[in-house]
């Protein structure tokens, strides 16, 4: 069995919640979307307590496999197979955004679906050279995304292109804008964590690793901060609210001294890193939940048949951006992703600890 290092998963964390760079989060709230993302990664921080609570219990077992725990396979595969489709849709819409940025931006003449393809084929081959290989490939990758994103804000004030009056005033429209977004932003991006479920168990989920995740929460609310601040100050809030790819409108803007223009490739590089990872574990975690819902043995032709449907699915689905958006960003963290992300893995830790209590009750006499 491939196991994942501490370090590895720390790069995966950050770099999966920063595929969500593409569309800033708690922008709806204009101005105060920093202190949204502050306080909707605080709160979330309980929900991963409650996911790692999840895999304390079990932590030799993959999500599927706690389901069953809990539930039995009666009811665990029903439920393994919306988690299946759950993910299969995180993974087409994830394969969808990226290629449509990399179709728009850098090969507009290419046809959107050789580039789905190619894309998901990559993908498809990291995962083929298994999990550790995802691994490693994070640690690469989060460097240099780090990098690329000092670089940009560095650039941009350099460039003197931010304006950072354009947060004021702080909650200028009062308190309730800021807590009405809230309970989206928990969901999207820091409850997507749910996933690494799928495969945390393969890293020694023990107290060490909390605190790597723990870090890794931090880094990625601080990185998410960065970025939003840039965006309202170098676009003005107006802007950065209707744009449709605000990180790539930053970089087309900036100019130092003449000489440092024509960025575009840099924030490529930082979309595109967030984006493959994002779609490699929602893709892997599909995998898992197929192969363990119905105990198939042969994954590598799970992953090809699987990354066939999602190419033709991804490719031809929700053709116009402004319907792809609404769904993405509001109907589906509103209405359906709270069900998967929240309220199931709260009540199956509600039942697995009342098993647990039972049993150890019954072993005691009690």
């Amino acid at each position: 069995m491939q196991k994942l290092g501490r370090w590895q998963v720390f790069c995966l964390f950050v770099l999966f919640e920063l595929g969500t760079a593409l569309y800033p989060a708690g922008i709806a709230a204009k101005q105060d979307a920093w202190i949204v993302i502050i306080v909707s990664s605080a709160i979330s921080i309980l929900v991963l307590y409650l996911y790692l609570k999840l895999q304390e219990l079990y932590p030799d077992k993959n999500l599927i496999e706690i389901i069953f725990a809990c539930l039995g396979r009666k009811f665990g595969i029903p439920l393994g197979m919306l988690y299946s489709l759950f993910f299969f849709n995180a993974t087409a819409r994830s394969a969808f955004d990226f290629t449509s940025v990399i179709g728009e931006t850098l090969i507009n003449k290419t046809p959107h679906i050789v580039i789905n393809f190619t894309f998901v084929a990559a993908t498809v081959f990291i995962i083929w050279l298994g999990i550790e290989t995802v691994g490693r490939m994070g640690q690469v990758m989060l460097v240099t995304e780090i990098f690329a994103l000092f670089f940009i804000i560095a650039m941009v004030i350099l460039g003197r292109n931010a304006d950072f009056h354009e947060l004021l005033p702080i909650m200028g429209e009062g308190v309730m804008p800021i807590i009405k977004i809230i309970p989206n932003t928990v969901i999207f991006p820091f409850s997507e964590v749910f996933v690494f479920l799928t495969f945390l168990h393969l890293a020694n989920p023990d107290n060490k690793m909390k605190k790597v995740l723990y870090t890794a929460q931090l880094v990625v609310t601080v990185l998410l901060v960065l970025i939003t601040v840039f965006i309202i100050a170098t676009l003005s809030v107006e802007y950065a609210a209707i744009s449709t790819y605000p990180l790539i409108e930053i970089v087309r803007i900036i100019d130092v001294e003449e000489v440092i223009t024509n960025l575009d490739a840099v924030s490529i590089v930082i979309i595109f890193m967030g984006g493959i990872i994002k779609e490699t574990v929602y893709f892997y975690a599909t995998a898992v939940c197929i192969c363990s819902s119905f105990s198939i043995k042969n994954k590598k032709l799970v992953y090809i048949v699987l990354g066939v449907v999602i190419a033709i699915y991804s490719s031809y689905f929700e053709k116009r951006d402004s319907e792809h958006i609404l769904i993405g960003l509001k109907i589906i963290p509103q209405y359906i992703s709270p069900l998967f992300f929240l309220s199931i893995p709260l009540l199956m830790f509600l039942i697995l600890r009342l098993k647990k209590h039972n049993k150890w009750g019954k072993a005691e006499g009690i």
